[in-house]
C-alpha cells in the first residue's frame, strides 16, 4: 500500500476541525452547536468540486444529504430494442442495480481534550497518521467515499450502476433526522437498493490471536439492541433496623443471578460463515476442530465462548451497566435500580429477552420486595438485523475490492456487533455489508470513542482504494442469496 496524497489527507484534517458533536435536541438546527453541522456540509460542497457540478445535491431536513450519481448509460441488446409483439407477456420486474454508501458525520464528545496528544478536533497531519474525533468513526468513511468519487471523476469514469452517496448528522444518538429520513425519501421514490455499504466492521489485524493473517470481517448481519430496567421496590426506613434485607441487597442478588444465568451459545449462518472461513488458516487441533464445526459443536463451543470476543458472536449478551440505590448511607432505600445493555442475536427479540430476564429476576427476589423489569423508558430497542448476502457478482466485487486494499485478508462473512444505521435502509434493501476498509489493530479500536482517535495515512489510502474499486465494478445486478 501506498499512502493518499497530502491534499487528501489535509482534507480529512479540516473535516474534523469541524466540531460536530452529536446534538441531541429534537428541533437540531436550533441548537448552538449546529452551526458546526450546517459549516461542515458546506466544506463538502466546496472540497469536492467536480462531484459538486456533477452530481444531484439534495439536503434533507437539518442532518441529512444525498447525493445521487446516475450511472453511464449502457446500450440495449438487440433483443431489446425489437418491437415486442402485442401479445408477448411482460417481463419481470429489472432487479435492483442501485448502490448506496452511507456514512455519517457526527461525531461523540472528546472527553478529556487535555489527554489528546494531538488537539481532539486539530485534525493534525503528524506522525503518519491524521489526527483527531472523527478520524475513525466516521468522518474517514464519509470523506473517504468522496475522495474516491473525485478521483474516478478526474478520470472521466462514470459507474455502471447507479450510486447514491448517503450521509447522516445523528448515527451516534438515533439516525432520525439523518439516516431514517434519507431512507424514508428514496421509498417515497420507490428506489430499490442492490446492497448498502456501511460501517460496522475492519480488517482485523491480530485481534483474533490465534489466526496470523489480517480477517476482512464483512457484516452481512447485525445484531440488535435493547436497555432492560430492574427496579425492586421495599419499605424505607432507618438503618439500624433492615429486617431480612435492603432492596440494594435484593437487587444485587438478582443481579448476580442474572450474569450468572447468561443466554445460552449457538450458531447464527454469519457467525458459522465467520468460523468456517477462518478455519483453514487457523493450525492443529484448533483448526481441526473448526473445520469440523457443526459435529464437534458440543466440544469445541466451551473453548469458543472463553473468547470474549467469539462469544459475543454466539449469544445474547448482557451487560449490567447501570445500578443505583439509596441517597444517604443511614436510611433504607425505598428502591433500587439496574439497566442491563443488551445486544441481541439474530433469533432473539427485544421482546423474548425481556420474558427471559424477568423470570430469572422474580425467581431471585425475596418476597418481601415487589419487583418491576421492563423495557428502560425513553431508550431505543431494535430488533437483530437479519443475514443478508449480497448477489455472487457484487459478493465477489467487495471481496476484490478488499484484496486490492488489503491482498494479505481472508474474505470472511461476519456478525456486527455495533449497532450501525445501515438498518434504516433494511425494508428498501436486498442487502446490506457493513466494512469499515481499514486495517486495525486492538489497540486502534480501543482508540474509536477513545483518547487520540487517528487513521493512519495507509489506511486512509485502503479506504480511498476500497472505495473507488467498488464503484468502477458496481454491478448490483442479480437475485441475493
Amino acid at each position: 500500500m501506498g499512502e493518499c496524497t497530502r491534499s487528501q489527507a489535509e482534507r480529512l484534517g479540516e473535516a474534523i476541525r469541524y466540531r460536530t458533536v452529536t446534538l441531541t435536541s429534537p428541533h437540531p438546527a436550533e441548537e448552538p452547536g449546529y452551526a458546526a453541522f450546517a459549516g461542515f456540509l458546506a466544506f463538502i460542497r466546496r472540497a469536492f468540486r467536480r462531484a459538486a457540478a456533477e452530481l444531484r445535491w439534495e439536503q434533507i431536513g437539518e442532518l441529512a444529504l444525498l447525493l445521487t450519481w446516475e450511472a453511464a448509460p449502457a446500450a440495449a441488446p438487440p433483443a431489446a430494442r425489437a418491437s415486442a409483439s402485442a401479445s408477448a407477456p411482460a417481463s419481470p420486474p429489472a432487479p435492483a442495480t442501485a448502490l448506496l454508501f452511507y456514512a455519517h458525520f457526527d461525531v461523540v464528545p472528546p472527553g478529556d481534550e487535555s489527554a489528546w496528544s494531538h488537539g481532539a478536533f486539530a485534525g493534525d497531519v503528524a506522525e503518519g497518521c491524521i489526527w483527531g474525533r472523527g478520524a475513525l468513526d466516521d468522518k474517514n468513511c464519509l470523506m473517504g467515499i468522496m475522495e474516491a468519487v473525485e478521483t474516478l471523476l478526474a478520470e472521466g469514469t462514470r459507474p455502471p450502476a447507479t450510486l447514491y452517496l448517503a450521509f447522516g448528522g445523528d448515527e451516534e444518538t438515533t439516525g432520525f433526522f439523518g439516516a431514517r429520513k434519507i431512507a424514508e425519501t428514496l421509498a417515497s421514490r420507490g428506489v430499490r437498493l442492490a446492497c448498502v455499504l456501511d460501517e460496522g466492521s475492519f480488517i482485523s489485524d491480530g485481534i483474533f490471536s490465534f489466526v496470523k493473517r489480517p480477517i476482512a470481517m464483512i457484516g452481512v448481519a447485525e445484531k440488535g439492541f435493547a436497555n432492560v430496567e430492574v427496579i425492586v421496590r421495599g419499605t424505607p426506613g432507618h438503618s439500624s433496623m433492615p429486617g431480612r434485607g435492603t432492596t440494594a441487597g435484593a437487587l444485587g442478588a438478582i443481579v448476580a443471578e442474572i450474569e450468572r444465568r447468561r443466554f445460552p451459545a449457538r450458531l447464527t449462518p454469519a457467525a458459522e460463515g465467520f468460523i468456517q472461513s477462518i478455519a483453514p488458516h487457523v493450525p492443529g487441533l484448533r483448526g481441526l476442530g473448526l473445520r469440523l464445526l457443526r459435529p464437534l459443536w458440543p466440544l469445541v463451543r466451551a473453548g469458543l465462548t472463553a473468547n470474549p470476543r467469539v462469544d459475543a458472536l454466539l449469544r445474547t449478551t448482557q451487560a449490567v451497566t447501570i445500578m443505583h440505590a439509596g441517597e444517604r448511607e443511614n436510611v433504607l432505600p425505598a428502591e433500587a435500580r439496574a439497566v442491563i445493555n443488551l445486544r441481541l442475536l439474530p433469533g432473539d427479540s427485544a421482546q423474548t429477552a425481556l420474558r427471559r430476564i424477568d423470570r430469572i429476576a422474580r425467581r431471585a427476589v425475596p418476597r418481601q420486595f415487589s419487583l418491576e423489569v421492563r423495557l428502560l423508558p425513553g431508550a431505543t430497542a431494535s430488533d437483530p438485523v437479519p443475514e443478508t448476502r449480497p448477489a455472487e457478482d457484487l459478493w465477489t466485487l467487495i471481496g476484490d475490492a478488499v484484496l486490492a486494499a488489503e491482498p494479505r485478508a481472508i474474505i470472511s462473512p461476519f456478525l456486527v456487533i455495533a449497532y450501525t444505521d445501515s438498518r434504516k435502509f433494511a425494508s428498501i434493501a436486498d442487502s446490506i455489508v457493513r466494512l469499515h476498509p481499514v486495517l486495525l489493530t486492538s489497540d486502534e479500536v480501543g482508540r474509536i470513542h477513545g483518547v487520540d482517535e487517528r487513521i493512519s495515512l495507509d489506511n486512509y489510502d485502503r479506504m480511498i482504494s476500497f472505495y473507488a474499486h467498488l464503484m468502477r465494478g458496481a454491478p448490483g445486478a442479480g437475485v441475493p442469496r
